[in-house]
């Protein structure tokens, strides 16, 4: 799927009004995608979120390799935090965001 994929599936995100769940485990899905996304929160229906097993923060979480950026992670939780986004529940694991100081109590604060 990929950053283009990710990115085409935000486009559709926007004014879901059906589609509650989405997996998006091991596609692929970088920085650049995960921003994407996030714009597809803000006005959708979607509540559960899975987006496990990707290189969110630009680190494969498998090999360790890549250049670590937070901007993938910053959409996410601007996504969350927006008054539009009834997402409740999403799935970040192996997406390397340990990496960056604050990540986890950045995504509780935002639920």
């Amino acid at each position: 799927l990929g950053d283009s994929g990710a990115i085409a599936i935000g486009e559709g995100l926007k004014g879901n009004t059906h589609l509650e769940e989405l997996v998006l485990q091991r596609c692929k899905i970088g920085p650049t995608g995960a921003v994407g996304l996030a714009e597809g929160l803000v006005s959708s229906v979607l509540t559960t979120l899975n987006l496990a097993d990707n290189v969110i923060s630009g680190i494969d979480w498998r090999s360790f390799r890549g250049t670590t950026t937070d901007v993938g992670l910053k959409a996410i939780v601007v996504a969350l935090r927006s008054d539009t986004s009834v997402l409740t529940r999403i799935d970040l694991r192996n997406n390397a965001l340990k990496s960056f100081d604050g990540a986890e109590e950045q995504l509780r604060s935002a639920a």
